[in-house]
């Protein structure tokens, strides 16, 4: 059984730092069918990491992101608009349908590759003004 959207929104207006609480709210309203609600929970305080392409699919750049685009057809391809959180990021991405079987592990391998290029690093020293750990 899918979360309730309701339930989710609440905890997330209490805890709205928390990237897959967000994942999973913006998921359960899109699998309700709320796309538009969606959109707005993951536009919202994350950054979307999609830039303008001249691709066949439509484009999942921010501003031209349409709630009731959330599927389309390309040379008899069925896609489906799917999203991961990681970062404090927001990625969209079109998915095959046919890979729907797959779609956790597809959005896991997605995730980690974010959190791996946008981890933060830490540099080995100190500051020489104020003494402190020096961070990357």
């Amino acid at each position: 059984m899918a979360d309730d959207p309701e339930a989710l929104i609440q905890q997330l207006d209490a805890t709205p730092g928390d990237g897959a609480l967000r994942e999973r709210t913006a998921r359960s309203l899109a699998e309700a069918g709320r796309h538009a609600e969606a959109l707005k929970v993951l536009t919202t305080g994350l950054r979307v990491l999609n830039a303008r392409t001249e691709a066949v699919a439509p484009s999942l750049h921010r501003e031209d992101l349409r709630p009731e685009v959330h599927r389309c057809e390309v040379e008899g391809l069925v896609l489906v608009r799917d999203f991961v959180v990681a970062q404090g990021r927001v990625l969209f991405f079109w998915r095959p349908e046919s890979l729907d079987e797959r779609a956790e592990s597809l959005r896991d391998t997605v995730r980690q590759r974010i959190d791996k290029r946008f981890a933060v690093k830490r540099k080995k020293g100190r500051n020489p003004r104020t003494g402190l750990p020096i961070e990357e």
